[in-house]
């Protein structure tokens, strides 16, 4: 059967298309533009990704990210080219080409959040996929991966083995084994390629498999780690199937990674120009995401 493929974690830019008035970040944005809405739906279906996550980044330093919302605004300026089909109840929105070319006849838009949740004594970083609502990343990690349980939803544990805003090795697959979340990243395009192959040969070891994302930051580097899923899916899309897919482990991992250079320009230097603007205004929220988990 004819396979697509899924990005379930990748973010467009860093920045959110919103206004910002902060002065690190209307200078990042000079070098470093953020796409508009037709720019990435363009660049999915040259790219023939399927599933394309637009993924949203909620902190307790940057606060609430409403790029979704502020992407969805932009919609109607799609219609002369598209047929669009919101969910947004559901967190997503399949686009049409209106002519008929090469490639995939529609795309599924799927809002990703992820959520920087209190666990322990620092943060843990975990994906939701399926809320046409903001999740609120004042709650713990257990509260949030509770909540979505309850009502059908996704969620995945975001780079266990990265350090700073990381459950560990060890923890992750606690959360796994309890239920807690639906899967885990085996694979990130964007932290280094050592810390991916232990959490695979952690995973392996205890026959979980995780799922592969690129957690980029800029929309042409999506694809550079995702899954392959059967079209099928494309074709009558739902949050359901979608888990279903992801609990049997019916798809193939691809892998790859982001260059350091890359992963530093579009991701790293926005971090640390922002870090002297967040330590005046939120220094313990800054401590607690630079703690380390190891185990």
């Amino acid at each position: 059967m004819e396979k697509i493929k899924a990005t379930l974690h990748a973010h467009p830019h860093f920045y959110s298309p919103g206004h910002s008035k902060a002065i690190h970040e209307s200078f990042y944005r000079i070098f470093f533009p953020i796409p508009n809405l037709r720019t990435i739906v363009e660049s999915a279906f040259e790219k023939d990704i399927g599933i394309y996550a637009l993924s949203s980044c909620h902190t307790p330093t940057s606060g609430t990210d409403n790029r979704f919302k502020d992407y969805m605004a932009e919609l109607p300026e799609l219609e002369r080219k598209f047929e669009i089909d919101p969910h947004l109840d559901q967190g997503w929105v399949a686009i049409a080409k209106k002519e008929k070319t090469q490639g995939l006849p529609h795309i599924i838009l799927l809002h990703t959040q992820e959520v920087r949740t209190r666990h322990g004594n620092g943060y843990t970083d975990v994906n939701v996929i399926g809320s046409g609502n903001i999740i609120n990343y004042e709650k713990t990690l257990e509260e949030v991966c509770d909540e979505q349980k309850d009502i059908g939803n996704i969620t995945v544990l975001c780079h266990p083995n990265a350090g700073a805003c990381s459950s560990g090795l060890e923890t992750a697959w606690k959360l796994y084994d309890s239920g807690k979340v639906t899967t885990i990243e085996e694979w990130n395009a964007s932290i280094p390629e050592k810390s991916n192959e232990e959490t695979q040969e952690f995973l392996m070891g205890r026959r979980i498999k995780g799922i592969a994302v690129s957690d980029s930051h800029h929309y042409k580097q999506s694809d550079k780690s995702y899954i392959l899923i059967n079209k099928g899916l494309l074709e009558n899309f739902s949050i359901e199937d979608l888990r279903r897919i992801i609990c049997n482990g019916s798809f193939d991992n691809q892998y790859g990674q982001i260059s350091r250079l890359e992963r530093f320009a579009t991701h790293e230097l926005p971090i640390l120009t922002s870090i002297p603007f967040h330590l005046a205004s939120k220094p313990s929220a800054i401590i607690k995401s630079l703690i380390s988990r190891k185990k």
